[in-house]
Order: C-alpha cells, then sequence, then structure tokens
C-alpha cells in the first residue's frame, strides 16, 4: 500500500513540473496560433469550434482545469469582437468565427503573412494593431 501511495506521488509531482495552463501568455498564444490555422486552412466562409477542440488541437489535455482557462482565453477574444458565440448547450460553449470578422479578414487577406517571422510573443499585438488599423479604416 506505501509504494502505491509513493507511486501516485511521484506521478503527481512529474505531472506539476509541466502544467499547460501555469503560463497564461504561452497558453493565450497557443490558443489564438491554432484560431489563425483554422482560418487559414478553413475552405468555407466561417468556422466553429469549442475549448475542447482547441485543446485538442493543441495537442492538450482536456482537463477541465485547462478547460476553464481556454474558455476565459476565448471569452476574452469574443469580448474584443474577434469570435463570437454560436451556441450554449449542457455540452459548453460554441464559438464561431464568420468571414465579417476582424481576425478573419486580417489571417485571409494575407496581411498576417508578412509577420510570421517574428517571434510568437508578439503574435497578440500584431493581430490586435492590424485588426485596429482595419477597423479605423
Amino acid at each position: 500500500m506505501h509504494m502505491l501511495v509513493m507511486a501516485r506521488l511521484l506521478r503527481i509531482s512529474h505531472f506539476n513540473d509541466d502544467i499547460p495552463y501555469r503560463d497564461y501568455e504561452k497558453l493565450r498564444l497557443t490558443v489564438i496560433s491554432i484560431l489563425v490555422d483554422l482560418i487559414r486552412r478553413s475552405r468555407g466562409t466561417c468556422i466553429t469550434f469549442t475549448g475542447k477542440k482547441i485543446a485538442i488541437l493543441a495537442g492538450l489535455s482536456p482537463q477541465p482545469v485547462l478547460l476553464t482557462v481556454v474558455k476565459s482565453i476565448l471569452e476574452e477574444l469574443r469580448r474584443e469582437r474577434l469570435i463570437s458565440r454560436y451556441s450554449r448547450s449542457s455540452h459548453g460553449i460554441k464559438y464561431i468565427i464568420t468571414r465579417d470578422s476582424p481576425l478573419w479578414q486580417v489571417v485571409k487577406s494575407g496581411d498576417f503573412e508578412k509577420y510570421t517571422c517574428l517571434f510568437n510573443e508578439t503574435l497578440c499585438v500584431i493581430i490586435s494593431d492590424l485588426v485596429k488599423k482595419r477597423s479605423e479604416s
């Protein structure tokens, strides 16, 4: 019994060394880069997704704590009017990005391609700046 407890403690401590939501900014950049990739690969005029789909596409485990953080990031993007809520059910919230979204327009127009050589840390700033420029014009 003592060995079982030790094995569980070792697994928990090993897991804590690699908690993906420890660095919020890194997770935020990951979520935005997944959204940019979904928009790039889309063939239609909109994409729909859930927080769980974003987590899985990012290669993260869909744990409830992690999904809560991803939802927080998506809600932040929704407040900035880059994405919208599509539906809400007992399974969670489904989000949508349409071709009318400033984020969609920036990614599809090719303006975003100029900046792909820059570091990922600047990804959010670049998107915000491009969206502001487009909304002003």
